[in-house]
């Protein structure tokens, strides 16, 4: 049945702007035939203590206790969570920490307390509303539309466990049951969430927080710094949760986390304090991206200097500036430069992997997008992992550009290219710095086509501020295609998602204040994460898109989910 959640809403407790009433007005507009469950969290101290006696503080089930007759519904619990169908309705039906009821009318649905005297109450519920619609199955007929909502949160920053001004660069993956998100921040350490879902609201129980590298420890840990300015990228494979980032050791180096079971962890550097099989003495790993192919693990990253060329102007290497590429069998690590030193199969000199992504297309061919700071473009290698064609992608920095909203630009394209694979197409968002777009290329049965997705105004919710200046996120659904990304002009997160068969379309998601949790500050720039879990609930199978990005206005870690 097509399922949407609410929330959250406060109970329990009179608000002056209702009059002093306790009764919440949701919005949600029941029919009959509907199911509600109510998920709800936290306490209500009712007050009306005598010597410290007689104050219950109560979750939401109320308590055992005989529910006086005057009291708003006297046949169900005391003091705990009732809903009822429409504001004149005298009928209430039981709600609580976790309860459901079929909705006999139809109507406007209510929550409140069964509670005489509220006047003394404090505190209050945090109440999430489940909304099950039965699905209609007309034959022929299309399939029942899901409504979708987002919710809100700060997860880390200022008062938590790991103090102010965190959250930078985080990067999440779903792991097991769990999900995982790690983050840098002013106290040069990697920062580690874990997330698990527990069908209580908020539905997601903060169950780890801790630093995971930086401060030394067991399984090869560090006390060097941890660049919180630099990109941090997890992924699965074989099992195994692999986490990528940069520690200033001698060098700036690559440095690599795993753990098969998220809670014990081996600790090393992948390259950047040279070795054998094709390592670097160097800088290397300030923009880092994964991705697993063909039962290997790839790692593409940005190699800046290497001391095996001489010393360079300041001791650190000569500046090399290329392309890297690090390739896991499940022993060992094999490195090499991929592209920025010349060589064959148009790889050219130059300046290149400031920024990167790979993807790999429906017919299992590995892509990597990557820019290219000396020609101002997009470039593009497409191989197995081991043989390669590179080439000009979009983009060559010419003088007179102009801005076509279809086809190939002459601008000066591709910083933070991202990629995601929906309706058997490879999609390819990056940044169009000489107008300020977001840029959208898709392969679909073996051609590619090319279009101005946002910041050149338009229909559907498009702005004309600048945008997508910074590490973009996807998140692919059954039916949805999702894009996150920064506005500069208004400092704010934007969404864009396209449904199967259907048009584009364009939001502001968060920073300029709103329901469910959104906020009025300057968030989204930086680095973007967003992970998709698939599970099954009470309530059916669900996914859920979790979201992490850094609130510059606050210094905080920001989390978001649609379910």
């Amino acid at each position: 049945m097509p399922t949407s959640i609410h929330g959250p809403f406060t109970v329990g407790i009179e608000h002056r702007k209702r009059g002093r009433r306790t009764e919440v007005r949701t919005g949600i507009q029941v029919q009959a035939g509907d199911t509600i469950t109510t998920q709800s969290s936290g306490e209500v101290d009712f007050g009306g203590a005598f010597f410290g006696l007689g104050a219950p503080i109560l979750d939401a089930d109320g308590d055992s206790w005989p529910t006086p007759s005057d009291y708003p519904a006297p046949s169900l619990r005391k003091n705990s969570l009732i809903c009822k169908i429409g504001r004149a309705s005298t009928t209430f039906f039981q709600g609580g920490v976790k309860r459901s009821f079929t909705a006999p009318t139809s109507g406007e649905l209510i929550l409140d307390v069964n509670d005489k005297d509220t006047g003394d109450n404090s505190r209050g519920w945090t109440v999430f509303v489940i909304h099950d619609t039965p699905s209609p199955a007309p034959p022929g007929g299309p399939p029942p539309f899901i409504a979708r909502s987002w919710n809100f949160q700060t997860i880390a920053g200022a008062g938590g466990f790991l103090g102010a001004n965190v959250g930078h660069i985080p990067a999440a993956v779903v792991f097991g049951n769990d999900v995982h998100v790690f983050y840098g921040g002013e106290n040069w350490k990697l920062n580690h969430i874990v997330l698990r879902h527990n069908w209580i609201s908020p539905f997601y129980t903060k169950i780890t927080e801790e630093v995971l590298d930086g401060d030394g420890g067991p399984g090869g840990r560090t006390t060097n710094g941890i660049a919180y300015v630099f990109q941090i990228s997890a992924v699965v494979f074989a099992g195994t949760l692999h986490v990528f980032y940069c520690e200033l050791a001698r060098n700036i180096v690559l440095r690599h986390a795993f753990s098969s079971d998220g809670v014990n962890w081996t600790f090393e550097v992948v390259d950047g304090l040279g070795g054998l099989s094709g390592r670097i003495d160097g800088d290397c790993g300030l923009f880092n991206n994964p991705i697993v192919h063909k039962n290997r693990l790839h790692v593409f990253y940005y190699g800046q200097t290497d001391t095996a060329l001489g010393p360079g102007d300041d001791g650190r290497g000569v500046r090399t500036r290329d392309l890297r590429h690090a390739v896991f069998d499940g022993m060992a690590w094999q490195c090499e430069t991929l592209d920025g030193q010349g060589g064959p199969n148009g790889r050219v000199n130059a300046d290149v992997g400031l920024s990167m992504c790979a993807g790999v297309d429906p017919n299992d061919v590995l892509h990597v997008f990557y820019y290219d700071q000396t020609n101002t473009n997009l470039r593009h290698a497409r191989g197995d992992g081991q043989t390669w064609q590179f080439e000009i992608f979009d983009g060559s920095g010419d003088p007179n550009p102009v801005d076509p909203p279809e086809g190939l630009t002459r601008a000066k394209v591709g910083l933070w290219p991202t990629t995601a694979v929906f309706d058997n197409a490879l999609h390819v968002f990056y940044h169009d710095l000489t107008f300020g777009n977001v840029r959208l290329a898709r392969l679909k049965d073996g051609k590619w086509s090319f279009q101005k997705l946002d910041g050149g105004g338009g229909p559907s919710g498009r702005t004309k501020n600048i945008v997508g200046n910074g590490v973009m996120a996807t998140a692919v659904l059954p039916d949805q295609l999702s894009l996150f990304y920064y506005d500069s002009t208004a400092r704010n997160l934007r969404h864009a998602w396209q449904k199967r068969g259907s048009n584009w379309v364009f939001e502001t998601l968060d920073g300029e204040g709103g329901g469910q949790g959104r906020i009025n500050a300057e968030v989204g720039a930086g680095q973007i994460s967003a992970a998709v879990q698939r599970f099954v609930g009470p309530t059916g199978t669900w996914d859920v898109v979790h979201l992490f990005y850094f609130d510059s206005s606050n210094k905080d870690l920001r989390y978001a989910f649609m379910v």
